[in-house]
């Protein structure tokens, strides 16, 4: 008879450790529906601040098309942008520019309105200038017809005409080179 309550007292002690278990999984189960129920109603408000997003973007085109039909855009209402730049590569691309002169780097100063096409002059910093002077055929060649004068000493780059650059995937590449005098 000990035998057999024995084996009932074995059977007892794995029952509490199956209840246990199970108690810890419905625990578990219960924390990981809430946490479910959590999510869903996350992604319902998501959704709805997308459909909102969505609706005022859509408003917002319709109103860009709609007021770029009334008016032609105008020089105006363009945005001026100047970038610098060093000389370009021989392919005639000026592959590095910055939003500011860079000392002992940029030589050029290019102007845009679209940020397509944009005319270039040598910028007329003193540092600038002294860079082009020191090397004419590196520095101005690639970019500018240069029109000598007969100064022994020249100091200044006087821009007679602006070059005209079309931007590239890679840079801005020259389509009419600058007309510069030495002076």
């Amino acid at each position: 008879m000990a035998a057999f309550f024995g084996n009932k007292t074995e059977k007892t002690e794995e029952q509490r450790i199956a209840e246990e278990r199970l108690y810890k999984l419905e625990r578990l189960a219960a924390e990981l529906a809430d946490k479910v129920g959590g999510i869903e109603q996350r992604c319902a408000q998501l959704e709805k601040r997308l459909e909102e997003a969505e609706r005022q973007a859509d408003s917002h085109e319709n109103l860009a098309q709609t007021s770029s039909v009334c008016e032609a855009p105008t020089t105006e209402h363009k945005r001026r942008m100047s970038f610098y730049l060093p000389p370009p590569f021989t392919d005639g691309v000026f592959r590095e520019v910055f939003d500011h002169d860079v000392h002992g780097k940029t030589v050029y100063q290019l102007t845009t309105t679209d940020g397509i096409h944009g005319s270039y002059i040598v910028n007329d910093t003193a540092d600038a200038v002294a860079m082009a002077l020191i090397s004419v055929s590196q520095m101005l060649r690639p970019a500018c017809k240069v029109e000598s004068s007969k100064t022994a000493q020249p100091t200044s780059i006087v821009t007679l005409e602006e070059g005209e650059a079309v931007k590239v995937e890679d840079g801005w590449k020259i389509i009419s080179k600058a007309v510069v005098r030495i002076e």
